[in-house]
């Protein structure tokens, strides 16, 4: 009897994945047959949580895609699961797969393989890579895609304060306004200025993903951790967990070089 590849101190038999870790992804496949179809809703904008323009487009006409980032997060979380159903497809030797084509079929069927996703070596990447995507899917639906994070204000006030209200922005214009104290911003700059300050920061392949989705750059973690395997990036060090530690900087120049070496000066 040995220990649960994750390093979560709990022991496992003839498996890589514990039970407790095992119910987690088990959770999150189980929950793709409700947030395909909300997605889809997302994408569209069809949902009353939605609050995208409104539209004279006559109700029999097709429905435009506005919400980009659910769009991204939809094919994020189709690339997880078709790698992870071919790969143990092709590891097990199966004859035929007999899965369907969507992001229903495929979790149902990785949910029928329970035994082949526990006992795979690479079983802890499969908990990361299903949990991050679902948890990213559900963090976008019926979410403004709009709104953009800018960090704090910081605007020097006449009191000899600074301003310590959030500032909020939108992807389709320029100029972002403090809802505190009325000061207004460049937003492509200011988003320059947060790339650069966040450059040199260190984090795991899911928060690294997570805090380059709030600068409004989409790399899934999945990417980053093969790119990892394929030495393209290399990570800085290992957190108390054992979970490598990459830089922000680093990432960013691989996906988007002109992004990174403007970050880098």
């Amino acid at each position: 009897m040995g220990g649960c590849i994750t390093n979560c101190g709990n022991p496992v038999e003839d498996a890589m994945l514990c039970n407790g870790c095992w119910g987690q992804v088990e959770a999150a496949l189980r929950s793709v047959s409700w947030l395909a179809e909300e997605l889809q809703v997302t994408i569209t904008r069809q949902s009353v949580g939605a609050r995208g323009p409104k539209s004279a487009t006559p109700v029999d006409e097709t429905p435009i895609l506005f919400n980009v980032a659910a769009r991204e997060r939809q094919d994020d979380l189709r690339t997880v699961l078709v790698g992870w159903v071919r790969c143990l497809w092709e590891w097990r030797g199966a004859d035929q797969l007999d899965c369907e084509d969507t992001l229903e079929g495929m979790a149902a069927w990785l949910l029928r393989h329970p035994t082949w996703c526990r006992q795979h070596e690479a079983a802890d990447e499969l908990l990361d890579e299903v949990r991050d995507a679902v948890e990213r899917c559900v963090q976008v639906i019926d979410r403004a895609p709009d709104r953009v994070y800018l960090s704090l204000c910081d605007a020097d006030l006449e009191d000899g304060t600074v301003c310590e209200a959030r500032l909020y922005g939108r992807e389709d214009r320029h100029v972002a306004t403090c809802r505190e104290c009325g000061t207004r911003w460049d937003v492509p700059v200011r988003r320059g200025w947060m790339v650069a300050r966040a450059a040199h920061e260190e984090a795991n392949s899911v928060r690294l993903s997570d805090l380059l989705a709030a600068l409004g750059y989409a790399v899934p973690s999945s990417t980053i951790r093969t790119w990892a395997r394929q030495e393209k990036i290399k990570a800085v060090r290992r957190d108390e967990r054992g979970r490598a530690l990459y830089r922000v900087g680093d990432v960013l120049e691989l996906a988007f070089p002109q992004q990174g070496r403007q970050s880098a000066a």
